[in-house]
């Protein structure tokens, strides 16, 4: 029943910069509060939410943010370092569950054998006959898109 708009402030501590966000990050001197735990930045939301009765039935969502959180430990037995993160991450993440779910067990079970190796052949051999539908940086971390030889007369 009321009838104007509410104001709101939302602040966002995600863990790893976000990729995709209508909010501002704050500079550390704009910041009130030191951050806390291993935020690296701090998002503002001001959002002005209309009245129910006046607000769209659909429309774009006040605030929101994207950002994904690297497996660490993983990636360093597999590839030495941390070479996905942000939006690249979030890219092999998706393209995981977009798998079939035979597919998707086979490729979990090859990550683990290449943590376990430590080495990338089992992704490799896992990823070789499905280069066309394999994220890029996926296909660049393992050093598969370096140009083929060209066939033999």
């Amino acid at each position: 029943g009321r009838a104007t708009p509410i104001e709101a402030t939302l602040d966002l501590e995600p863990a790893y910069p976000a990729f995709i966000t209508n909010g501002v990050v704050l500079a550390d001197a704009d910041r009130t509060e030191p951050p806390s735990g291993d935020a690296l930045e701090l998002l503002r939301f001001r959002m002005s939410i209309p009245p129910v009765d006046q607000a769209p039935l659909f429309g774009p969502p006040p605030a929101y943010a994207l950002w994904s959180t690297p497996d660490v430990e993983i990636q360093q037995q597999v590839f030495g370092e941390v070479v996905l993160e942000g939006r690249e991450l979030a890219m092999v993440a998706s393209w995981e569950q977009l798998l079939a779910e035979s597919d998707r067990t086979q490729w979990l079970a090859a990550v683990e054998a290449s943590a376990a190796g430590p080495s990338p052949a089992p992704m490799i051999a896992f990823i070789k006959p499905r280069l066309d539908s394999v994220p890029t940086a996926l296909v660049r971390c393992l050093g598969l898109d370096e140009a083929a030889p060209p066939d033999a007369p």
